[in-house]
C-alpha cells in the first residue's frame, strides 16, 4: 500500500497535509476516488478514498498490488479526487467512443464485444437515466460494426483510467465495478517483405567468394559455365 501524508500544490508550490487537500475540494468533501497519475502515465487509476482516514489519521491510503508498476513510488505523481456520477459517465463514453473513432481510421473493424455493469443499465437508473447508454453511443459512432454483449456484476478489463488519451489498452487486468469494457476485432495489417532480386554474374560471383573463399577462379567465362 502507498500512504501518502503530504501533498504539494502545483499551483502555489505550498506543501499540504490530507485534510487541508480535502478543505480545498470544490465538491464538498465529498470524493469517492482518488486518482492516481504517475509521471508519463496516459490517465488517473482510481482507488476508493476514505475520507475518515484522511481527516483523522491525516493520511490517504491506496491499496497497491504485487506487481512492480504499482509498488513503484508515487513520488511527482499527480492527484486528483472524483465522483461516481451518471451525467459524466454518459459524457466520458461518448468521448472515448469518439476518440476509439478517431485511432481506427483507416481500420477494418469486423465488430466488437462489450461488457456494461448492470449499474450502467440496461434500463434506466439511479446511476445512467437513459437505457441501453453505452451501446447506444458506441452504436452512434460505429454503425455498421457488429456488437454484442452482456451486463454483469463485475467487469474483467485492463485497469480503469479517468482522462486517458490513449483508448486501446491491454494487462493489468482486474475485476473492476460500474465500468464499460469492450472490443474490437481488427484486421491485422500484414507487411510483406519486399524482396529485391539479383543474379546477374557479378553478384552470383560476390556470392560465392564470400561464401566459399577468394581463392576461386574468377574469370567470367568460367563462373558462368
Amino acid at each position: 500500500y502507498h500512504l501518502i501524508q503530504q501533498v504539494r500544490d502545483k499551483d502555489t508550490n505550498e506543501i499540504l497535509l490530507p485534510h487541508q487537500v480535502l478543505a480545498k475540494l470544490s465538491s464538498g468533501n465529498t470524493a469517492e476516488f482518488i486518482g492516481v497519475k504517475r509521471p508519463g502515465q496516459d490517465g488517473f487509476e482510481l482507488s476508493f478514498v476514505d475520507l475518515s482516514i484522511a481527516q483523522f489519521a491525516s493520511a490517504f491510503l491506496i491499496f497497491a498490488d504485487e506487481n512492480t508498476s504499482d509498488s513503484a513510488s508515487l513520488l511527482d505523481a499527480e492527484l486528483d479526487f472524483y465522483v461516481l456520477d451518471g451525467t459524466a459517465c454518459m459524457e466520458d463514453m461518448t468521448e472515448s467512443v469518439n476518440k476509439l473513432k478517431e485511432q481506427t481510421q483507416g481500420e477494418e473493424i469486423l465488430g466488437a464485444i462489450m461488457i456494461s455493469c448492470n449499474g450502467r443499465g440496461p434500463e434506466p437508473g439511479f446511476l445512467i437515466p437513459e437505457a441501453m447508454s453505452d451501446a447506444t453511443r458506441f452504436s452512434k459512432s460505429f454503425p455498421d460494426v457488429p456488437c454484442l454483449g452482456f451486463y454483469a456484476g463485475g467487469e474483467i478489463g485492463p485497469m480503469a483510467l479517468a482522462g486517458n488519451e490513449k483508448i486501446f489498452q491491454t494487462g493489468r487486468a482486474a475485476v473492476q465495478g460500474f465500468t464499460a469494457v469492450f472490443a474490437l476485432f481488427i484486421v491485422p495489417k500484414i507487411d510483406k517483405p519486399n524482396y529485391q532480386l539479383n543474379d546477374s554474374i557479378d553478384s552470383v560471383r560476390q556470392f560465392v567468394v564470400s561464401r566459399l573463399g577468394p581463392s576461386l577462379p574468377t574469370d567470367t567465362t568460367m563462373m558462368s559455365n
